[in-house]
């Protein structure tokens, strides 16, 4: 090999060997690179997450400001209109006790009841007012279940009557159309 071919050959290797290192330098630079970039990218995406946090927080906290600002008005409001309906409330329980002597007076001349009894007959009436008249409406829906039933049965004597008690009263305290198809069989 002449002298000529040996310093091309070493032109060659050192170029070969010197395009390999640069070729892994700019590898590694451009992985450098690629890094830097996506760390500045995570920084400035963190950055603007935080802005957009405060930007939201401060929002928020002027929304939850106004919110607490109605509250506390709407709450006075409430107050206001709750003092007036205790007190119109008051006035009426006082009419209402004015009533119930007025009515206590009523039942002692009419019935000539005595006071305690009469004060039992209007406090009862008072506290559950349709007890009397749901009372007359079960009573006259039982004796109409019990015409049927003595009618089906084509017998109303005593044994009958008391067949019939025995059966209505078996069924507990259920509504009167229950308790009618409860006897029927």
């Amino acid at each position: 090999m002449s002298f000529d071919d040996q310093i091309r050959s070493a032109t060659d290797g050192a170029a070969a060997s010197l395009r390999q290192h640069l070729e892994a330098e700019l590898h590694n630079f451009a992985q450098q690179v690629l890094r830097a970039a996506a760390e500045e990218q995570q920084r400035a995406v963190a950055a603007a997450s935080q802005k957009v946090a405060a930007e939201i927080r401060k929002e928020a906290e002027g929304q939850l400001a106004q919110i607490r600002a109605a509250a506390q008005k709407h709450g006075e409001e409430l107050k206001r209109a709750a003092e007036l309906q205790v007190g119109a409330l008051r006035t009426g329980l006082d009419e209402l006790r004015a009533q119930a002597h007025q009515q206590i007076d009523a039942a002692r001349r009419h019935a000539q009841t005595e006071v305690e009894n009469a004060k039992a007959e209007v406090g009862r009436y008072c506290s559950w007012p349709t007890q009397a008249s749901s009372y007359l409406t079960g009573m006259l829906e039982i004796i109409d279940i019990r015409t049927r039933w003595l009618a089906k049965r084509g017998s109303a004597d005593r044994t009958a009557l008391r067949a019939f008690h025995d059966a209505i009263t078996s069924t507990g305290s259920i509504p009167t159309s229950l308790a009618e198809r409860a006897i029927a069989n």
